[in-house]
């Protein structure tokens, strides 16, 4: 193992929005959210940027100040909603902690992002012998979904969470085993286009177009259930763990309904699952860091639990990290 989760850390925008303040722009109600989702409110941005949210994550994340800023030799920055492409999210943080020199990149897989990012870091510190790491998961949602389809709007929130990694090839702490996969998506049950812009060689009519998120909700739920199910009984095949001894499991926070569904066909009790979605909504890549900073700021993981990190999103993607606290 070696590479280890020391610290966590997030920032959520300062606006907070109920099911009621949707009901006035929706054709909507409180209870209707509540029973198809889970969700109760959510944090929207206001001001905030994905930059700015980063930023704060990882300043809740070394709030201590007992971290060698010089030894932190990567940031890894996943998001589907960078507010600057060049530079990088990642590259803005750096800049903000002033950190010397430091790897900095961003990756997109959509709500599976911060697994990706957590997988990458860990071989990258592996192989450049790197002793600190930032791994950040952070959308700004509230920029891409339909404000008019309540398909999609009552879901989705704004957040960012952030872990600090440290590397120790002697510590028996740290990542035990991983699963990632992405199967095809052929019914095209999740898409967002990018923006298009008029070129003088295109045949766009306007200057540029925007594009908001689609999603075909039945199929992404059957999808997600399918991708829990496999994933959390991969790394626990991988690993010499059983289910019997995982303290919590921590899932992407979709939908309640996806993740009561799974934990009844792996036979899993509820109560294993940690759940944040009625507060937070689908906060996309921050919704398994910004619930792994909760479990950790309420001292409710202690040295050498055993969790599993779970997700899923588009691509389709998916996949689980089983870790050794």
């Amino acid at each position: 193992m070696g590479v280890q989760i020391i610290k966590t850390g997030k920032k959520v925008p300062y606006k907070k929005i109920t099911n009621f303040d949707l009901e006035k722009i929706l054709n909507t109600t409180d209870e209707w959210i509540k029973d198809r989702t889970g969700v109760i409110s959510r944090f929207i941005s206001t001001n905030e940027t994905t930059t700015s949210l980063s930023i704060e994550a990882c300043q809740d994340l070394l709030k201590e100040n007992d971290v060698n800023l010089s030894e932190i030799g990567l940031i890894i920055c996943a998001t589907m909603t960078p507010d600057t492409i060049i530079p990088t999210v990642s590259a803005n943080i750096k800049k903000a902690l002033k950190i010397d020199h430091c790897i900095t990149f961003d990756i997109n897989v959509a709500c599976s992002g911060f697994l990706y990012a957590l997988s990458v870091a860990e071989s990258m510190m592996k192989n450049l012998s790197i002793k600190k790491g930032i791994v950040v998961g952070v959308d700004l949602n509230s920029q891409l979904v339909d404000w008019k389809d309540r398909g999609t709007a009552i879901v989705f929130g704004d957040g960012a969470g952030s872990v600090l990694l440290s590397y120790d090839i002697n510590d028996t702490s740290g990542i035990v085993s991983t699963f990632l996969d992405n199967i095809d998506d052929t019914e095209n049950s999740l898409i967002l286009k990018n923006i298009s812009y008029k070129t003088p060689f295109n045949n766009l009519n306007n200057e540029f177009e925007f594009f908001k998120l689609e999603m075909f909700g039945p199929k992404v739920m059957k999808f997600a259930i399918n991708a829990i199910n496999t994933s959390i009984s991969s790394v626990i095949n991988l690993s010499k763990v059983s289910l019997n001894e995982i303290k919590y499991i921590v899932p992407h926070q979709a939908n309640q309904r996806i993740i009561d569904a799974a934990a009844k066909n792996l036979k899993i009790s509820k109560e294993k699952f940690y759940i944040n979605i009625d507060n937070y909504a689908n906060t996309s890549a921050g919704s398994i860091p910004i619930a792994l900073d909760e479990l950790n700021k309420n001292n409710l993981l202690k040295k050498g639990d055993y969790i599993i990190l779970v997700g899923f999103g588009g691509g389709l993607s998916f996949g689980a990290i089983l870790l050794k606290w």
